[in-house]
């Protein structure tokens, strides 16, 4: 079996993740930061080889980078999860609208985003959050995101009240 090629991982990459309408530039831009990422990895490991750095703070070197690799990409998880949360609760509020709530607010949309990005880069591995933003007054708005599946973000919501209201 042939091994892959930094080549071969950018092709899968783009297939997978880049849309097929990404522009020349995107894909471009892409593929340099694939592959400097890949340079990055390697000159690394290049690093450890050469001895410059003796085996076990090699070992920890690359473990570090891999915990590091994963904690990205669970992140990465849940954003795609709040992003989710947010859409289904955007598509309830436009098709509830006598009851107080807006239509999708790309504005308010956006900042949920840079907020739930922001709020899971900070939590440590085994926590998930919930925002809530409204707007204030009689016949407002209300948005949510999250990171939790919808049944877990009812029941911490559930707990909180009962803690609070009593």
């Amino acid at each position: 079996m042939k091994p892959p090629t930094i080549a071969d991982g950018f092709a899968s990459y783009r297939s997978h993740v880049i849309p097929s309408s990404a522009s020349a530039v995107q894909v471009s831009e892409c593929r340099l930061a694939y592959y400097a990422g890949a340079m990055m990895l390697l000159s690394t490991v290049a690093a450890i080889g050469d001895g410059d750095i003796d085996d076990a703070d090699g070992v920890a070197i690359l473990e570090a980078l891999q915990q590091e690799s994963e904690r990205f990409a669970a992140a990465q998880v849940a954003i795609a999860n709040a992003e989710q949360a947010f859409a289904a609760v955007a598509a309830a509020a436009a098709a509830d609208q006598g009851a107080g709530f807006n239509v999708r607010n790309p504005d308010l949309e956006q900042v949920l985003r840079e907020l739930g990005h922001d709020i899971r880069g900070r939590l440590p591995d085994g926590f998930g959050f919930t925002l809530l933003l409204f707007s204030l007054g009689a016949g407002g708005s209300l948005f949510y995101l999250s990171s939790a599946d919808r049944d877990d973000m009812i029941r911490a919501m559930r707990e909180f009240i009962g803690r609070n209201t009593q």
